[in-house]
């Protein structure tokens, strides 16, 4: 039994590379590093929560476990000037930030910037690339 156990447990590590993940991953297939941010509607309150550094080739979770909303709003920016963004506004900061509130951003530090929507459907884990 215990043999039975290991084979499987060794088949899913070999498969999956030792971790079961959901949630959004942001992968980073420009020639740039880039810092993104991701803004969402979880209840009745909108978040937007920002920066994570992503370099070339690499993938970053922002939201770990299973997605439980339809839409998500992505932004980024290119340590060589690109900009990936849309009609959707957050709020955001120029440094690390967590930010409830989408409309109001009043206040020297915070700015108002373009994110871009992502449409899950229903499922529980999503991949984004930013492409040059």
């Amino acid at each position: 039994m215990h043999r039975l156990l290991f084979a499987a447990l060794a088949v899913f590590v070999l498969f999956t590379g030792g971790k079961a993940e959901a949630g959004m991953r942001l992968c980073n297939n420009s020639n740039e590093t880039i810092y993104t941010a991701i803004g969402f509607q979880y209840q009745d309150d909108w978040f937007a929560e920002g920066w994570w550094e992503i370099f070339p080739g690499n993938c970053t979770y922002v939201i770990e476990g299973p997605l439980d909303g339809r839409y998500y709003y992505v932004r980024a920016e290119g340590a060589n000037g690109s900009v990936w963004n849309g009609d959707f506004y957050f709020c955001t900061m120029e440094t690390r930030f967590m930010i409830i509130d989408r409309e109001d951003c009043a206040g020297p530090i915070i700015d108002r910037e373009g994110f871009w929507q992502i449409d899950t459907g229903d499922s529980v884990e999503h991949t984004h690339n930013f492409n040059p």
